[in-house]
């Protein structure tokens, strides 16, 4: 049925429609999906401004520092294994190079990567789905500029968020490789090597490639997986990073492994199922599972499937670091929003393309179907930003961060020690950092936490003695005193922040005092004489080095810091 084929009043009614039609679907063609294209740059501009991630923070700082000539893993000491220091190498040479802050280097060097993985899947996605998936096109773009940019929050550039930058075109890859597409050799073997080098940012991420491979090797066939490059690739990264790891940065292997084993991959921990059932992931859990099961059973598109897998492999990611922190179930999450985003809009696929066949005849349906679909995929994207919003603390973070307990030990810091050497003994990361990175300070320690303190403690009764006798201590315990005492002596910080809190259990009847147990080692106390008290700011004591004809000579030097 055409136009002519109407009365002449019809006729008239139908052009009228349509022409009333137009305005609002041009404001929706500009609003769906252009509004949402736009919406993430506000969170780049947010993730600018203080605070930074406090783990992304020291990350960084011991980078700038290895940058500048010292040692990993011997002048800074960390758990993290070297690849994030090594990527990390990358913002802290952008800030040196163009003389700018180091936090805003990295946001912007994070949001290139961002913008790659947006861009790349983008233009892969119309091979891997019909024309008529229309609300599926619609969204895909800002969908994953959303989860790229916006749905991290706080957790910007965590190795979490670096990860996913490269699972998604991963993802998108492997879609193309079960359906047998042809991918341009180097768009193939750049999705390869960037996702290689996320998932070898920690072992746990391991388990979303090994399902999904698995699954792709199950329905290909020995032959195709063994002529197909892209684990070839993968396979070559981990093995070339794991060398350059030995290589690069042997100390990690010999001297701290050990000490993780020995005591940090204790503190903190809690049961796995306590993750598997806790807040941040049960929830997704409960979409996860049935929408993947769904997926397969119902043969919805490869790409859906995959998503799937890669959800149930970020929850396994999660689940096994058995830690519970929000960061690391931020896979889960992310490829879980991703997996229901398909699964709601072939739904929605489907019944518009049923209902186009059954109004094919009509020459108003092609034209009144985009706007209703226009909205209903905005409300789509609403809901997502609303969600980010609900549970996300960025903007908030931004704006009270002069109030908040990093904002003010901040004005401490640049006040006493603006540009120097800063000792802070204290069992957390926050809020020493990102503070000591916005007053361009170093910190005075090499361990970055007294978590070997915390994990000779860890198992202490409440009837043994508060404190270990020097020649009864664990080697963790012996080589931190003796780092915090020599290290101390070394940088002699402008300002030492001491924490009332030590994060270490009851024992002996008695709180643990770290002043106290420094001030035990002859060579921290005979340093400290150079000290005043200067302030208290909530948990924490401010130290400042007294002015250099104040501080009376050492007649000899002291043994070691036992």
């Amino acid at each position: 049925m055409t136009t002519s084929d109407l009365s002449p009043r019809e006729s008239s009614l139908a052009r009228a429609r349509l022409s009333s039609a137009d305005p609002a679907e041009r404001v929706l063609a500009w609003l769906v999906p252009g509004a949402f294209l736009l919406l993430p740059f506000a969170w780049v501009i947010a993730y600018l401004i203080p605070p930074l991630n406090h783990d992304v923070a020291v990350i960084l700082a011991i980078s700038d520092r290895w940058l500048g000539g010292e040692r990993m893993y011997v002048d800074m000491i960390d758990v993290n294994p070297p690849l994030i220091f090594m990527l990390n190498l990358i913002p802290a040479a952008v800030s040196r190079l163009l003389s700018t802050q180091d936090t805003q280097a990295l946001v912007l060097c994070v949001l290139a990567l961002a913008l790659w993985s947006s861009v790349v899947s983008w233009r892969m996605f119309p091979t891997l789905t019909e024309p008529a998936a229309r609300s599926q096109h619609m969204i895909f773009l800002p969908l994953v500029l959303f989860l790229a940019v916006v749905y991290p929050g706080e957790m910007y550039a965590q190795r979490e968020h670096l990860m996913l930058l490269g699972a998604v075109p991963y993802v998108m890859l492997a879609a193309a490789r079960f359906d047998g597409l042809k991918v341009p050799r180097g768009r193939l073997i750049s999705i390869a090597i960037v996702a290689g080098l996320g998932f070898a940012l920690k072992p746990h991420f391991l388990a979303i490639p090994l399902l999904v491979e698995v699954y792709l090797l199950a329905s290909r066939g020995w032959r195709k997986t063994l002529t197909d490059t892209v684990p070839w690739i993968l396979l070559g990264v981990l093995v070339a990073y794991v060398a350059a790891a030995w290589f690069v940065t042997p100390d990690y292997f010999t001297s701290v492994l050990p000490l993780i084993f020995d005591s940090y991959e204790e503190i903190g921990g809690t049961n796995p199922l306590h993750v598997l059932y806790g807040r941040l992931l049960a929830p997704f859990m409960l979409m996860m599972i049935p929408l993947t099961i769904g997926a397969f059973l119902l043969r919805l598109s490869p790409l859906t499937r995959m998503a799937g897998l890669a959800a149930l492999g970020g929850a396994v990611a999660g689940v096994a670091q058995a830690k519970g922190w929000p960061y690391h179930l931020l896979p889960a999450q992310v490829m879980t929003l991703l997996l229901t985003v398909l699964v709601i809009c072939q739904g929605i696929d489907k019944l518009l393309g049923e209902r186009l066949a059954a109004d094919r005849a009509s020459p108003l349906m092609p034209v009144l179907s985009m706007a209703p679909l226009r909205l209903t995929v905005g409300a789509l994207m609403l809901m997502l930003f609303c969600l980010a919003g609900a549970t996300r603390t960025t903007f908030y973070d931004q704006l009270n961060f002069d109030n908040s307990q990093a904002g003010k030990l901040l004005k401490l810091v640049k006040k006493y020690a603006q540009g120097q050497p800063v000792l802070i003994i204290s069992p957390g990361i926050y809020p020493h950092f990102p503070v000591l990175n916005y007053a361009n300070a170093r910190l005075a320690m090499r361990f970055q936490t007294i978590w070997p303190l915390q994990g000779a403690y860890e198992s202490c009764r409440p009837e043994e003695a508060r404190y270990h006798d020097v020649d009864k201590m664990p080697p963790m315990e012996q080589l931190l005193r003796r780092a915090v005492s020599e290290d101390f002596v070394k940088y002699h910080p402008a300002l030492v922040v001491m924490d009332k809190n030590p994060g270490i259990r009851l024992c002996g009847g008695r709180e643990f005092d770290l002043t106290e147990y420094f001030l035990s080692i002859p060579a921290f106390a005979e340093e400290w004489k150079n000290y005043d008290i200067v302030a208290q700011f909530d948990r924490y004591v401010l130290f400042k080095r007294k002015a250099p004809g104040d501080i009376a000579p050492t007649e000899e030097p002291l043994a070691d810091g036992n």
